[in-house]
């Protein structure tokens, strides 16, 4: 499976150092010596509130989406075949996103249909 982020630069390769933060939020991230983001619970709660609010229609693109196993995907869209996770720009929670992200697509494609794809975006 590959992720992709936003702007199509391929993101999350094991082992390697992300590209760059592809959600601008409106929150200070803090970072670390390497520049990586300093996550805490709290942050994440924050970035995550404003996450693709403004595109959530309550239908076709919906936030924090929950599939049939319980899971909750942090955006989907359904016009694009898109599934949307967004972590901390840093090495261990891009990782955890490229596998999170590479569950909820075997059930999506299992429930909807073949020819989605996902996209992994920092912050």
């Amino acid at each position: 499976m590959s992720v992709y982020a936003k702007g199509g630069s391929k993101s999350g390769s094991k082992g390697g150092r992300p590209s760059g933060r592809t959600f601008k939020s409106q929150y200070d991230i803090p970072t670390n010596d390497k520049g990586y983001t300093k996550s805490s619970l709290e942050l994440g709660k924050k970035v995550h509130k404003e996450y693709m609010v403004d595109i959530d229609n309550g239908f076709t693109k919906r936030k924090e989406y929950v599939l049939p196993s319980g899971k909750r995907v942090d955006f989907i869209d359904f016009e694009s075949k898109t599934v949307y996770e967004l972590k901390p720009h840093n090495p261990n929670q891009i990782n955890k996103g490229t596998k999170q992200l590479a569950g909820y697509l075997q059930e999506i494609e299992t429930v909807f249909g073949e020819g989605w794809s996902t996209v992994l975006d920092t912050y």
